[in-house]
């Protein structure tokens, strides 16, 4: 028996646990060098510990569980690009100090976040292709909210921003590409985005805007592919916002 449990160990490359009543994940996973990829959704498991992750995991799905607090566990996972933690309970999100860099994803959609905060390195930044908060509690958008992290896309849909500080996308004027902000409570175009450098995709509909002044496109004019102000309380085509696209 304990022959063929080793020779698992070295053969089990992907696990599904989706569906289940599992409370913790056992700690003899850390010796599974070869399980990369990991399904524990649909469970109740409220804490992950360091001494129980697979050290080579590339893809962690851990949605519909009852996480209260970001797992600082994984961020010394050197492999991880692709991590699922929608419809948990977090109420705050405080991003580890990850030494991954290959991180695709992080999802943490659905949950009751009300603010964020990432890790207070001084030489160190935080780089994810795709990060999305959509579908949380966020009222607001503070001042350097996404400070030390470097992103290509932000999801923030179906939340219930209405406020966002001038300077709430400081440090990713050169990097973001796709931003989300549909199913908001936004009055106007925030002043944040014009900072935007190489924004391309913008999502801005089922809000409250009303009118757009002139320079809301401004900076990222020469790249934008995809505008959406759907379902606002707009009385005309902002023309002159759009005039440098014609």
């Amino acid at each position: 028996m304990d022959g063929d449990w080793g020779r698992t160990k070295e053969t089990l490359t992907n696990a599904f646990f989706g569906d289940n009543s599992i409370t913790e994940m056992p700690r003899i996973f850390s010796n599974f060098a070869n399980l990369v990829w990991l399904n524990l959704d649909s469970n109740n498991i409220e804490e992950l510990f360091k001494d129980c992750l697979p050290p080579n995991m590339h893809t962690l799905s851990i949605n519909n569980n009852l996480l209260k607090e970001f797992p600082q566990s994984l961020g010394g996972l050197k492999e991880l690009t692709w991590l699922y933690m929608r419809g948990n309970d977090l109420r705050y999100l405080e991003l580890p100090d990850f030494h991954s860099s290959n991180l695709e994803l992080i999802d943490v959609s659905e949950n009751s976040i009300e603010w964020m905060k990432t890790p207070n390195l001084s030489n160190h930044t935080v780089k994810v292709r795709d990060f999305n908060l959509a579908g949380n509690k966020l009222i607001s958008l503070p001042r350097r909210m996404f400070d030390r992290l470097e992103t290509r896309r932000i999801h923030l849909s179906s939340n219930s921003i209405r406020n966002v500080d001038k300077e709430a996308f400081r440090g990713l004027e050169d990097s973001l590409e796709y931003l989300n902000l549909e199913n908001n409570n936004l009055p106007s175009v925030p002043s944040a985005v014009n900072q935007l450098k190489i924004l391309s995709y913008l999502y801005l509909a089922n809000n409250e805007i009303k009118n757009i002044s002139s320079e809301a496109f401004q900076e990222f004019a020469e790249h934008l592919k995809a505008l959406s102000l759907a379902t606002n309380s707009l009385d005309a085509v902002p023309v002159v916002a759009l005039s440098r696209y014609f």
